[in-house]
């Protein structure tokens, strides 16, 4: 016959007293006694997952119960944040302006960064702040030219801008190059009237007409056509440049409306400049004592050569014609 033991499964066990299988039976599946068991006390030290044995609470804590709750990183080469990065998160550190701005990291193995700028240079026209002044191009200016003048050129959004120069205009009578063609009052249609020279060969007397065709009648010869110019009606800084007729038959040519006292009024021929005006050239006056000729030129050594060769005397400068 079968034991109770074996019909159980379980290992026969030594009983001490008298309870014999009572005792066994108490052990193993009932309320009685203190032996090991998995759905009773646990008689452990404490190392199980659930229940409460004998030797304390049997909940194992473990290395994830740390405190998290530290504040944020500082550069000091520690994980100050409990994240298990050293330094991480610290701002990069930046200084200077233009392009002398410069950016480093904000920790540097533990120790806190030092920002250097860049050095600043000369200011350029290039959409940049140069000279780190925290301004662009500080709206620089360069001299500029036109064929009218001088003028100069901002820099705005790293370009030069347009040229201020005077720019040419269309030309008009007014003494001046408005064209800026290096001519004054070149084109303008009856701006000017030009003056003819004459020569007698007979008399040696100089004659200056209008009309190219006055001294035809008389014996002289023309020598230059539009020898010069005057302007036909009065302009700043001219006066009125008047022929007369003497009394020894002989032309003379003067500023002076009473003919300096030496002949007759015979009219404006038009207007010469008082001083040099633009584009103008002298009009040098000699005499002639032995038949009172004056002789006129814008020739400076032909001038010269009537004083020093042919025994004229010099006049000096009368005005300036163009």
């Amino acid at each position: 016959m079968l034991s109770l033991v074996t019909l159980l499964g379980l290992p026969a066990l030594a009983c001490a007293g008298a309870n014999g299988g009572e005792g066994l039976l108490g052990n193993s599946i009932g309320d009685g006694g203190a032996g090991s068991a998995s759905h009773g006390e646990a008689s452990g030290e404490g190392s199980g997952s659930t229940g409460e044995g004998e030797g304390g609470s049997g909940t194992s804590m473990g290395s994830d119960d740390t405190d998290d709750t530290a504040g944020g990183e500082i550069c000091n080469g520690l994980d100050d944040d409990g994240d298990g990065i050293v330094d991480d998160g610290i701002p990069a550190l930046g200084c200077g302006m233009g392009v002398c701005m410069a950016q480093v990291p904000g920790c540097d193995a533990g120790v806190p960064a030092q920002c250097f700028p860049g050095s600043p240079t000369d200011e350029l026209c290039n959409g940049l702040d140069d000279d780190c002044d925290g301004t662009v191009d500080d709206e620089l200016t360069r001299s500029c030219d036109s064929s009218c003048g001088v003028g100069q050129q901002v820099c705005r959004g790293g370009a030069w801008g347009q040229c201020d120069a005077p720019p040419p205009t269309a030309e008009s009578c007014n003494v001046a190059d408005d064209d800026c063609n290096g001519q004054v009052d070149d084109g303008v249609p009856g701006c000017r009237v030009g003056v003819h020279r004459w020569w007698h060969p007979t008399t040696g007397e100089h004659f200056y007409s209008l009309d190219v065709n006055e001294g035809l009648c008389c014996g002289f010869t023309l020598e230059y056509a539009d020898y010069y110019r005057l302007y036909a009606a009065a302009q700043p800084q001219t006066v009125a440049w008047y022929r007369c007729y003497g009394d020894n038959g002989l032309h003379h040519y003067t500023t002076d409306a009473n003919c300096e006292g030496l002949s007759v009024n015979e009219g404006v021929m038009g207007y010469i400049g008082q001083v040099a005006l633009p584009g103008s050239t002298p009009l040098l006056r000699s005499y002639n004592p032995a038949n009172g000729d004056h002789f006129f030129t814008t020739s400076q050594a032909e001038h010269d050569n009537t004083v020093d060769a042919l025994g004229f005397v010099d006049e000096g400068t009368v005005g300036y014609v163009w």
